[in-house]
């Protein structure tokens, strides 16, 4: 059983299949993804807050996702915050254009930079406790969008960041997801998440009925959820402990039926 969970996680990590156009390309989807420090530091995220917001007749999601990050030492530490602009579409070079960083509510400035999708990749499985070698097939470059953070012992800061992903589809369904994987890089438990998937009102009234003959099939994951106003909601106390790798929701128009709880 742990054997398939790890094999799990690393196909979720390594060959996950449905993300989002920052190039306006259906063909090149970028991943909506979560921040992590580029050296090893004896820093917290303590607190995650993603709200993902998709309006009637949209084919992207406005995200604006929240962390709260706690310097643990007993000296100031000054480093360097990453995005990584993920993509299917290997050797893919533009960047979101509307993507905007702040740090307690000031505006930060940003630079490019790059990592090799395998040490990246080592470092999640190492952060997830999972001790077998993925052989990475593909050796490529990740873009990175990357800030400099100081934090003061024992200080806390809010680092906000802001940026719109498209839904991936053709006429069979559309798709999303939101990569966490990134989040284990940081030292320590992550003591709350809040994910927030706001919907188009069809598609929370089919999730709200729960019918097995409802069209079309809406595949939500994980699957422990709540439905709240136009919103997918999950909640997690410890999300290392969970070690939960993505949220994401999958509309096949070709099918009946939910799966949920």
């Amino acid at each position: 059983m742990k054997a398939y969970k790890a094999f799990f996680i690393i196909i979720c990590l390594i060959f996950a299949s449905h993300a989002y156009s920052f190039e306006g390309s259906d063909n090149a989807p970028m991943y909506g993804n979560s921040i992590f420090p580029l050296t090893d530091v004896d820093v917290k995220l303590s607190t995650i807050k993603v709200l993902m917001i998709k309006k009637e007749n949209d084919t992207a999601s406005k995200i604006t996702a929240e962390y709260v990050l706690e310097n643990k030492s007993k000296k100031e530490l000054k480093f360097e915050v990453a995005f990584p602009v993920e993509s299917n579409c290997l050797g893919c070079t533009a960047m979101p254009d509307d993507f905007k960083v702040s740090v307690n509510n000031g505006t930060i400035k940003t630079f490019t930079s790059k990592i090799m999708n395998k040490d990246f990749y080592t470092g999640i499985r190492k952060a997830l406790g999972i001790k077998d070698k993925a052989d990475v097939k593909k050796i490529y470059e990740i873009p990175l969008i990357v800030w400099e953070v100081s934090i003061k012992p024992k200080e806390k800061k809010i680092i906000i960041i802001r940026y719109t992903t498209e839904w991936i589809g053709d006429s069979g369904g559309e798709s999303f997801i939101y990569r966490l994987g990134a989040l284990y890089l940081w030292k320590g438990k992550i003591n709350k998440a809040y994910f927030s998937l706001e919907l188009t009102k069809d598609l929370i009234v089919n999730i709200k009925a729960q019918d097995p003959s409802a069209w079309p099939k809406i595949t939500i994951d994980p699957k422990r959820y709540l439905v709240k106003d136009h919103a997918i909601e999950w909640f997690f106390n410890d999300l290392k402990q969970e070690q939960i790798t993505h949220i994401s929701i999958v509309v096949d128009y070709r099918k009946r039926g939910l799966v949920g709880d």
